[in-house]
């Protein structure tokens, strides 16, 4: 069945990272109890310490899922706003609907390097306090000019899908996502990966 999960940077560190181009994906389980079976309506969650990442991930799933001619609704659309995502939201939301899928996606990990270019004195760099999703942002205090700040960051996650016919565990890949110059890109390379891997592995129905 679906499990809660703590809030942990996907959906978004995934989705709070400006990144980097190349990914890779690789399925880490399969049902075989399940093989075969298709699905045509999702239910899409995100798991993510900002809403409006969240929001904004689902909804991309959602458009790549629904522009192979197949149903799929976003998580905060149908719960309601920035519902938590555990056993009794996700229930919730299933019930009396026709779902056959539920597709969750979290950060496994990230990292990130910076490095500062031809600083200038005067300029002041400090870094926000707060929960892990702030933990690679800066504030700037320009008092003359400010330096160059470049990024590079690597984000892996973790896309599994359950079975509302019986609240199983039916499919699971691991991704790694480099090379994004916003996150916006990052967004929509996720979510296209996904409804690819799921393609390949044959599990929607066309």
């Amino acid at each position: 069945m679906i499990h809660r999960y703590r809030s942990a940077p996907l959906a978004v560190a995934v989705l709070v990272l400006a990144a980097c181009a190349s990914s890779g994906t690789s399925t880490v389980y399969r049902d075989s109890a399940l093989a075969g079976t298709r699905y045509s309506n999702f239910l899409v969650v995100g798991v993510a310490g900002s809403y409006n990442s969240r929001a904004q991930f689902e909804r991309q799933v959602v458009s790549a899922l629904q522009s192979r001619g197949l149903q799929a609704a976003a998580f905060h659309a149908v719960a309601g706003g920035d519902m938590p995502v555990n056993r009794d939201t996700v229930s919730q939301a299933i019930a009396g609907k026709d779902f056959d899928g539920v597709m969750l996606t979290r950060v496994l990990d990230s990292s990130l390097e910076s490095e500062l270019k031809d600083p200038v004195t005067g300029s002041k760099v400090s870094r926000k306090q707060g929960n892990v999703f702030n933990l690679f942002r800066y504030d700037y205090e320009d008092l003359e000019d400010a330096p160059a700040l470049t990024t590079k960051s690597a984000v892996n996650f973790r896309t599994d899908l359950y079975s509302t016919a019986d609240g199983k565990l039916a499919w699971s890949i691991e991704s790694k996502s480099k090379t994004f110059d916003n996150v916006g890109e990052l967004i929509d390379s996720v979510a296209k990966t996904i409804v690819s891997r799921l393609d390949r592995d044959g599990l929607l129905a066309q």
